[in-house]
């Protein structure tokens, strides 16, 4: 079906077009795609949208206490204003991760307990997200997750662990980001996370395995910590580092304030991509449509990283659309 599907866009639309813009991660790219017809642009956020906007004390407050009114409706524990928590902003979906997310934070919670620390000490998780029109496991991998809790190795935790459905709210879900320790993204199959890059936005470290276009938004060892997938011991032994290290949790929250990274992140941003949609625009429009293919043809033989699903580079030869309007093509 999705064979029949593809080859019925590509022959009466895709194949006539002048460029092919992709996320940076040559795993999404078809093979029948001209190599000289790829540019690449990852996805964007707005700064100025609710998911990313400034909030002060109370605003945070009241959003803990909206989520917790909704933790409860679903039977689940709520936030509690006296713990730190980490987290992971996802759908309930099969590529999410989630299940690792919570072996993670048991192994994590062990390693707190044999360092001496008092449960009442230990960080909560928190697993959030909101619901989608294309997401038909949704309620399927919420339920499983939910009878995971209810196993006897997680038992001990699942009162320190909020899984909640969140109606579709952007404040909320940048309130509570914004008000945790640290964030996870255990994503075993992903695209150009933006979760990643509002997370970092934040000021928080991101914990990820590499999976898809992840490695290109997280400076391993310096934004965050990058974990081979499935190695859910790898994330414990990171979580419990940040957690009772505070100057080595302290380097990451100093770099990530830097000048330097804030104007790495402007990439990731609306006004940026705006740019990026306008140069292709006035290409195509006014110089040609042979220009603008001419300028996307390879031209070097190690690119800026174009990232195979499971986060390896392969040497594709597509370039940035950025690379073209600053100069750097």
């Amino acid at each position: 079906m999705q064979h029949a599907l593809w080859d019925f866009l590509w022959s009466g639309f895709i194949s006539k077009t002048d460029l092919f813009i992709s996320h940076p991660v040559a795993g999404f790219i078809p093979p029948r795609v001209p190599h000289a017809k790829v540019a690449l642009m990852p996805a964007a956020t707005d700064e100025l949208d609710g998911l990313n906007k400034k909030m002060s004390a109370a605003d945070l407050e009241y959003y803990r206490r909206v989520f917790n009114r909704c933790a409860e409706d679903q039977g689940s524990p709520g936030i509690s204003a006296d713990r730190p928590y980490v987290i992971q902003i996802a759908r309930f979906d099969p590529a999410k991760g989630i299940p690792d997310v919570i072996q993670s934070y048991r192994i994590f919670r062990e390693q707190l307990t044999a360092k001496g620390l008092e449960s009442d000490q230990h960080p909560q998780l928190v697993i959030c997200g909101h619901g989608s029109i294309d997401d038909p496991d949704g309620t399927v991998i919420y339920d499983q997750v939910m009878e995971m809790l209810a196993q006897s190795e997680y038992l001990p935790y699942a009162k320190d662990i909020c899984v909640t459905r969140l109606p579709a709210s952007d404040q909320l879900l940048c309130a509570i980001l914004r008000s945790s320790f640290c964030a996870l993204q255990l994503s075993h199959r992903e695209g150009f996370e933006i979760k990643v890059t509002e997370s970092l936005a934040k000021y928080k470290p991101v914990i990820a395995f590499r999976s898809g276009g992840i490695p290109l938004q997280i400076e391993d060892g310096k934004t965050g910590i990058l974990i081979e997938r499935g190695n859910t011991q790898g994330v414990a032994d990171a979580l419990t580092r940040l957690y009772t290290d505070n100057d080595y949790y302290q380097e990451f929250v100093n770099e990530l304030r830097t000048k330097e990274q804030d104007s790495k992140r402007q990439q990731f941003f609306t006004p940026f991509q705006s740019v990026n949609w306008l140069y292709l625009a006035t290409e195509l429009a006014y110089k040609g449509n042979d220009a603008a293919i001419v300028k996307a043809q390879p031209q070097a033989e190690d690119i800026e990283g174009t990232y195979m699903g499971n986060g390896q580079t392969r040497n594709w030869n597509a370039k940035y659309v950025r690379q073209f309007w600053q100069g750097t093509a």
